[in-house]
C-alpha cells in the first residue's frame, strides 16, 4: 500500500507510474527475510497516514 500523499506527489513522474503498477498486488517477501511486521504496518496506516 502506498500512501496517497506520496502517490499523488509523484503522479506525473515515472515513479508514480511504478507505484500504480504495484498497487493492490501482494508483496512477495522471501521466507528468509524478516519482512514487515503486521502490527507496524497497521500502526503506520492508522497513526502515521491516518487511514
Amino acid at each position: 500500500m502506498c500512501a496517497p500523499s506520496l502517490r499523488d506527489h509523484f503522479a506525473d513522474a515515472t515513479v508514480g507510474q511504478q507505484f500504480r503498477a504495484y498497487e493492490g498486488k501482494p508483496l512477495a517477501i522471501p521466507v528468509e527475510a524478516a519482512g514487515p511486521e503486521a502490527e507496524y504496518l497497521e500502526y503506520h496506516r492508522t497513526k502515521v497516514f491516518g487511514q
